[in-house]
């Protein structure tokens, strides 16, 4: 065991021997290896307008700007516009969390991973465009952003995690789409502002609380035949009086004896798409 433990610590040293930081047009970067670099927090914090490179050059050497590391603009309260070229790969764990000033956000399609709690708290963040392959909106992501009022999931998307949308009042209408297989527990929770809810065939169940408190919603689109499993609390909070519940043709009954889709007042058959 402790020579395991003697191995471990070796190799992390060596790894901290070959990584660096270093400064270029007013942003810090750290070395990830070979020819790779990652945006970094410094000292004093960013300014207004971040522009974040393809490349950047130290010393001589070129390096690829691949990531945006973890908590590199937190609690950032200047920070009102970025730039983020178009080969970026990664956005990692409160990257920008608590950038309160940040107003919008385009997210490059070479994107392929969103970090925990990322965008946590982004009080005046008003839209995202997220165009690219990314297969997982993680936990806390977009938690909130209780400004945000227009957000397009991914059509590679396939799970949202836990609080990925908690306290996101602004948002009015959520599609989700249809690669979607899980969304969890309290996803969009407080969104008390959401009016329309389109879930995908794709999805095998529900978590507790993912929609609980959306208090004004009024139609949930639910496309299968059979009502997938959907816990007691998904739907706290939602006046099942009012909101009406949209179904496949000859589903109807289905949903009526369908565990928590029974307590919706209002079910009926999907209108069918004139060709």
């Amino acid at each position: 065991m402790k020579k395991t433990l003697l191995l471990l610590t070796i190799c992390l040293l060596q790894l901290s021997a070959f990584a660096f930081q270093f400064e270029k047009g007013g942003v810090a970067y750290t070395t990830e290896g070979e020819g790779k670099v990652s945006v970094s927090a410094k000292r004093g914090g960013y300014g207004e307008h971040v522009s974040i490179p393809r490349k950047v050059k130290h010393n001589d050497k070129w390096y690829n700007v691949v990531g945006i590391g973890y908590g590199a603009f937190q609690n950032n309260k200047k920070l009102g516009k970025l730039s983020i070229a178009a080969s970026l790969e990664y956005i990692g764990d409160y990257a920008f969390a608590g950038c309160t000033e940040l107003f919008d956000i385009y997210i490059p399609a070479s994107v392929t991973y969103i970090g925990n709690s990322a965008f946590r708290n982004c009080t005046n963040l008003t839209l995202v465009i997220m165009p690219g392959d990314v297969v997982s909106i993680p936990p806390g992501a977009f938690s909130g952003c209780t400004s945000l009022s227009t957000f397009y999931i991914p059509q590679t998307c396939e799970s949202i995690g836990e609080s990925a949308f908690k306290n996101c009042s602004s948002l009015i209408a959520i599609h989700i789409p249809n690669k979607v297989k899980q969304i969890g527990s309290q996803a969009f929770q407080n969104c008390t502002n959401l009016q329309l809810l389109t879930l995908p065939l794709s999805l095998t169940s529900l978590s507790n609380h993912a929609f609980a408190n959306c208090s004004k919603l009024h139609t949930i689109v639910a496309p299968w035949y059979s009502p997938v499993y959907a816990p007691s609390q998904v739907f706290d909070g939602v006046d099942m009086k009012k909101c009406k519940l949209n179904v496949p043709k000859k589903a109807v009954e289905k949903y009526k004896n369908a565990q928590t889709w029974k307590y919706f007042y209002t079910i009926e058959e999907t209108e069918e798409k004139q060709p």
